[in-house]
């Protein structure tokens, strides 16, 4: 809980088909997050037939919040009027 980075994506990327058969090469992505609730995750990952383990930590979360601090000029303008129209909504819903 709390500042996390998360699991976004898994790829397998050997050099070539010889390595793939002998080790995963897992290519792990993660986001960083503001805020998470999840568990973390342990995994020891190997091929078919091959003693090599390979292993990696990461979370995978439940929830996640974003905290964004800025609003550029449009998402500002878009605010303001949606907040002038409910006001005027309310307004003459008095009236």
């Amino acid at each position: 809980m709390g500042k996390s980075r998360t699991f976004k994506d898994i790829f397998f990327r050997s050099e070539n088909y010889q390595y793939m058969l002998s080790y995963p090469h897992a290519l792990i992505e993660l986001k960083d997050n503001d805020f998470a609730i999840g568990v973390r995750i342990h995994t020891q990952m190997n091929c078919q037939g091959s003693q090599e383990l390979e292993s990696h930590i990461w979370d995978v979360p439940a929830v996640v919040i974003e905290c964004k601090t800025y609003l550029d000029k449009t998402m500002l303008q878009d605010a303001a009027t949606a907040a002038e129209f409910s006001f005027y909504i309310s307004f003459f819903k008095e009236i």
